[in-house]
This record gives structure tokens, C-alpha cells and sequence, in this order.
């Protein structure tokens, strides 16, 4: 199991106490950054008992979610999109969101997990001020741009990582309320990965989604 949030911050508790005490340190701010780096290496180690199990349980599930980003992988914005603009720029930013969805899926503490989670959404949110030019939209502007750098990255482990963030999530006492909205959003992703048809994409038929996902299958590996 994570370790607990009362337990977590009786640990720190103690450590502020000791770090003030026997080593004389008063600033507020060296003692958080230790507390979170101590909390870090702790974390990394209970991620190397912890996620395999992870990564076993939800093997399939995550094979499953990839092969379907990666039979999706011939999607375009105006499919997810519905007041889509055809001079959307998304392709310069695709590299460093792509990067980052990697991070994610490769960085051992949850907490570090929820900082690359948020460093991804405010990603799109610019990307989507560019295009839109101004910083008046919200989710429905959002989300397709979200989803579309999702399934372009084609995450191999992106199940098995939600669920660990979730459980991370669901111990601590005092919950972030942007951290929840943006476990909210990756669960949405992953949703609409899992279960993407052409009946929920636009402007395409029955027979062009078939077809589409036909020919990438033919190139298809498992990862």
C-alpha cells in the first residue's frame, strides 16, 4: 500500500523538528524542498514494490489501449473536434507533448506523475489560446486537443499509470482539487480511447473508419 497521509506527515513532522533542531535549518522553504525530495525517494522505492504489480494486473488493459491509440493513429482534429477550425496548428507542439506523455508513464513518484500530468494540460490549454486567440474556452475547446496528443503518443502503459495516480490520489487526506480535475481529464482520455467508434468522432462513416483502421492494422505490432 502508499504510505498514508497522517503517516506521511508525522514523517515530516519529525524531520522538520530534527532539521531545525540538530542542523539549525530555519528557512521554510529549504526544509519543504528536503521534505519533498526525502518524500521522492521514498516514493521511488515503494514504486519498485508497488507498480509492478500494477503493470502485471493491467498488462492487457494497457496492450489493449495501445493498440487501439495505435489503429487511431490516422485520426485528425476535425474527427474529435466539432466547431473545428481547419488552420489549427497542432504538429510543432506534437514532439514536446509526446515527451512529456512519456515522462509521465516513465517517472517513478506519483506526485512527480501529477506534476507532468499538469505540465501536459497547460500544454494543450496554450496550444489552444494560440489557435483560438484569445483564453476564453473550456473543455469542449480543450479535450480534443488533449485526446489527439494522447493517441498520437500511442502510451503503452497508460492504464496501468492512471491507476496508480488514482490509488495515490485516493490516500491522501487533503486532495487538490486541480489535481482531481486533472486525473478527471486523463481518465476521460483514456475513455475515449477504449472505446472510440466512428458514431462519437465527426465527419466520417461507418465504412471510412473500418477502412482506416484496416490499413494501420496491417502495420500493427505489439509493443
Amino acid at each position: 500500500m502508499l504510505v498514508p497521509q497522517n503517516l506521511k506527515e508525522y514523517f515530516f513532522t519529525i524531520l522538520k523538528d530534527h532539521l531545525i533542531h540538530e542542523y539549525k535549518i530555519t528557512n521554510v522553504n529549504i526544509c519543504t524542498q528536503l521534505e519533498y525530495k526525502i518524500y521522492d525517494y521514498i516514493m521511488n522505492k515503494i514504486k519498485n514494490k508497488i507498480f509492478p504489480e500494477f503493470y502485471f494486473e493491467f498488462y492487457d488493459e494497457d496492450q489493449t489501449l495501445y493498440k487501439n491509440a495505435f489503429l487511431l493513429s490516422w485520426i485528425e482534429l476535425k474527427h474529435l473536434k466539432k466547431n473545428y477550425n481547419k488552420n489549427y496548428i497542432l504538429e510543432p507542439f506534437l514532439p514536446k507533448v509526446i515527451n512529456k506523455i512519456n515522462m509521465l508513464q516513465s517517472e517513478s513518484s506519483p506526485r512527480k506523475k501529477f506534476l507532468i500530468l499538469e505540465e501536459i494540460i497547460h500544454l494543450v490549454e496554450n496550444v489552444v489560446s494560440f489557435n483560438e486567440g484569445n483564453n476564453k474556452f473550456g473543455l469542449d475547446d480543450s479535450f480534443p486537443v488533449l485526446s489527439y496528443y494522447f493517441i498520437k503518443a500511442k502510451p503503452i502503459h497508460l492504464i496501468s499509470n492512471f491507476k496508480f495516480m488514482k490509488l495515490y490520489f485516493q490516500s491522501l487526506i487533503h486532495k487538490d482539487q486541480k489535481n482531481e480535475n486533472h486525473l478527471a481529464q486523463l481518465n476521460s482520455v483514456v475513455e475515449l480511447i477504449k472505446n472510440v467508434s466512428y458514431e462519437n468522432l465527426s465527419g466520417i462513416t461507418q465504412e471510412e473508419f473500418k477502412n482506416n483502421c484496416n490499413n494501420i492494422f496491417k502495420t500493427f505490432k505489439l509493443s
